[in-house]
């Protein structure tokens, strides 16, 4: 929603002679159909930069704070070997 307003206010401050009608399918081309890849791409980006930095801070809470050891980190190998 907020990348359609971003560029719904673009398409508002250019003026009328620069639009052409090639111009304007290209634009709602883009509003309609390519907006909607950027979430698909976004949000597992987030997750895929995120997820080591949340399993080296659990694996070291584990480790350290609850004193589990290497088993932590074994298991750790383990579910990282497995994530699909």
């Amino acid at each position: 929603v907020a990348t359609t307003s971003l560029i719904y206010r673009k398409v508002m401050r250019l003026c009328s002679s620069a639009l052409k009608p090639s111009t304007m399918e290209m634009i709602m081309n883009l509003v309609t159909k390519e907006v909607d890849i950027f979430p698909v791409v976004v949000l597992p980006a987030t997750y895929i930069l995120i997820g080591p930095i949340q399993l080296g801070v659990t694996c070291y809470l584990l480790w350290d704070w609850l004193d589990l050891g290497p088993s932590c980190v074994i298991s750790f190998v383990l579910l990282f070997l497995l994530f699909p």
